[in-house]
């Protein structure tokens, strides 16, 4: 019996540690990188060569390549603090008037995600210089405790809502405001 190729066996621990990937998976993932997929490999070594060039905008909490983010350009009055990048993204397509503040995350103690992982200290200052501020997080007993976390540290009491009521109820509101005045 031979031993597996120490490279294959490092990778497939490296994705085994991936979110959503399993020990089969990761193996499968692995073995195609390896000898089928070579040069969607060497694109992914290029792109995450770069992660750690990133930095954190302090407005958004986003990666960005640069000084500043160009996404954070206009500063609106309603802050939306959300949970992932694919929160932002849906919201952004259906809403334009808002800021956002993108946690990466929520608390997880069964993931080990605490406030200092999540660096919530950044979400808070940022939280605290915006006039209005809505958490749109999962509704989840971590999406909650991280909302109510936030408020309590910012001594606010803002709301915890999900993706698609926040932008209902947004969108409503938008349609309100526009409709023209009936006379009596």
């Amino acid at each position: 019996m031979t031993a597996p190729d120490p490279t294959l066996s490092s990778l497939t621990r490296a994705l085994d540690n991936l979110p959503g990937i399993g020990q089969r998976q990761a193996e499968r993932l692995a073995e195609w990188l390896m000898y089928r997929g070579q040069s969607e490999a060497g694109a992914l070594a290029s792109v995450l060569a770069t992660l750690p060039t990133l930095a954190r905008c302090d407005q958004c909490n986003r990666l960005v390549a640069g000084a500043s983010c160009t996404r954070c350009e206009r500063d609106h009055d309603l802050l939306v603090v959300t949970e992932s990048e694919a929160d932002a993204r849906q919201i952004r397509e259906a809403v334009n008037d808002v800021s956002f503040y993108v946690l990466h995350g929520v608390l997880s103690p069964a993931s080990n995600l605490g406030p200092a992982q999540l660096q919530l200290d950044r979400a808070v200052a940022r939280i605290l210089t915006s006039p209005s501020t809505v958490m749109v997080l999962a509704d989840s007993v971590e999406g909650r405790a991280t909302g109510e976390y936030l408020n309590r540290r910012c001594e606010r009491q803002s709301p915890i809502v999900g993706v698609q009521e926040f932008i209902q109820s947004r969108q409503q509101s938008n349609a309100q405001t526009s409709e023209p005045e009936s006379r009596s």
